[in-house]
This record gives structure tokens, C-alpha cells and sequence, in this order.
């Protein structure tokens, strides 16, 4: 038999349970996000690359772009690689600061192109790994000529090339990406990232701590 005050009670539930939902989103869509960090646009770079070296020079000397902590580790960048960091931050989207701090944790600005792994060979500007080698130039190396992975062009292209490729995969998380990057996408799927790395990300993101010696010395074995 139809019952209405069933029916009734069944549309008030119904009603109840929409409400709640907007409630909820309104809720999630009004967060802050924690990995919403202010950074200063990428300077556009005018006329050929090869021959702006002055521009690069004064990029990488610019307290706009860089704070007084990052110039201390930063001003002895060669203005050649960081016209490169200009340029391929511009290709793939890449936050040009986010670049220039993961370059002194990786290699120390290319002083240490060659680093022995329990993994395998970290080769070149952006520490490629020995073993995917061949996979890293089939899939990301752009450039007309034959790779060489101690060149700091073609290692500075594939390294952001396979960035922004582990940025698409980690939902646009930049956090997610350079974890990746430092600890292999495996560790950052299986939910096991390792310290060191949580502390890489996190100084890329959000500038160099007191734990910058630790990283240097733990994570990439310089001294």
C-alpha cells in the first residue's frame, strides 16, 4: 500500500544527505593548499640562447628571483647551465627556483657529475641513473645530436623532460614528483619514500634548512 508519510520521510533523508554533501565540498574546496607555494614568474629570455649569457648571469644574481639563503649556494652556477635551467624551466613549465635548488642537491651545480650507487652509475648535471639510461634518452632527449650524459644541455633537458613526466603521474604534485626523482617512482607508489628523500623534497620546495649539510652528505655522498 502507498504509504505517504513514508515517502515523505524517504525525501526529507534525501534532502538531509544533499545538503551534507555540499557541505562537504564547500568544505574541501575552501582548504588551503599546503604545496601552494608564492614563487616569482620565469623571466622570458629574448633572442639566441647561445648568446645571452649576461641575461643568465644576471638571473641567477637576482634577489627577486633568488632569496639572500638560496644566492648562497647558488652564485657559483656557470651563467651557460643556468641559461639552460632558463630555458628548459620554460619548455616543460617547470618553476625555474624549484630547478636551481634541485641542481645544487643532485650534483652541487655539476661539480659532482659522477656519483657510485648501491643502483647503479648518478651520471651528469641532473644524476641520471646509469642503468635507465637508454629508457631516459629514447623517451625524453629532444635534441639533434648524439646524447652524451656529462653534457650539461643534454642532461639538463632529459633531467626536466622526466620531471614534468613524474609531475603528470603524481596528480600534479610537485612534492610527489621530486620524490620520484630522488627515490624512483616504485617507493613513491608503494607509499615507502625514505627520510632523505621526504627532506630533498622539501628543501627543493621550500628552501634550504639546517638540514642541508645532512642531505648533501647522506644522500648524495659529497663532502
Amino acid at each position: 500500500m502507498y504509504d505517504k508519510r513514508l515517502t515523505h520521510l524517504m525525501d526529507q533523508v534525501l534532502f538531509s544527505c544533499f545538503v551534507l554533501m555540499t557541505i562537504f565540498f564547500l568544505i574541501i574546496d575552501t582548504e588551503d593548499d599546503p604545496l601552494q607555494i608564492d614563487l616569482p614568474p620565469t623571466p622570458q629570455l629574448s633572442g639566441d640562447f647561445s648568446h645571452n649569457l649576461e641575461e643568465a648571469e644576471f638571473i641567477i644574481r637576482n634577489t627577486v628571483i633568488l632569496s639572500g639563503e638560496d644566492l648562497k649556494y647558488l652564485r657559483q652556477y656557470d651563467p651557460a647551465d643556468a641559461l639552460f635551467i632558463l630555458k628548459y624551466s620554460q619548455m616543460y613549465n617547470i618553476p625555474i627556483l624549484y630547478l636551481y635548488r634541485q641542481d645544487y642537491l643532485e650534483s652541487k651545480l655539476g661539480k659532482y657529475p659522477i656519483n657510485d650507487r648501491e643502483r647503479g652509475l648518478d651520471i651528469g648535471f641532473k644524476q641520471l641513473n646509469s642503468r635507465y639510461m637508454d629508457y631516459y634518452i629514447e623517451k625524453y632527449f629532444i635534441l639533434d645530436e648524439p646524447f652524451d650524459p656529462l653534457n650539461n644541455e643534454h642532461s639538463i633537458q632529459v633531467g626536466c623532460a622526466y620531471l614534468k613526466d613524474l609531475y603528470n603521474e603524481f596528480f600534479e604534485d610537485w612534492r610527489l614528483a621530486f620524490q620520484a626523482y630522488n627515490a624512483g617512482p616504485t617507493r613513491v607508489r608503494s607509499f615507502s619514500v625514505p627520510p632523505m628523500t621526504e627532506e630533498y623534497a622539501e628543501c627543493i620546495l621550500n628552501g634550504y634548512s639546517e638540514n642541508l649539510k645532512y642531505i648533501e652528505a647522506a644522500a648524495r655522498g659529497m663532502h
